[in-house]
């Protein structure tokens, strides 16, 4: 299912795939797209260098972000800078 197209490519009008699957509530398609390689930080130029997890916020899709930051380390940066502004 990865074989062939460039996964991390921005298209010409500034969408990758990985920003275009964030835009639905469909997690398998996000799931997918991450499997095969997309980078879960990867600035989208079609939403103002939004990142993935971003633009599922922006389009109102809770399923995506919980997954997005679930596979990435954004939580737990998070979760540091709390610590520190309660330290």
């Amino acid at each position: 299912m990865c074989v062939g197209a460039d996964i991390k490519k921005i298209g010409p009008a500034g969408r990758s795939p990985l920003g275009e699957a964030c835009r639905t509530d469909n997690v398998r398609n996000v799931q997918t797209v991450v499997n095969c390689g997309a980078d879960i930080e990867q600035q989208n130029p079609y939403f103002k260098n939004a990142t993935p997890v971003v633009i599922a916020v922006i389009c109102k899709n809770p399923k995506v972000v919980e997954y997005l930051i679930s596979v990435s380390n954004v939580f737990c940066l998070f979760i540091y800078f709390i610590h520190l502004f309660l330290s």
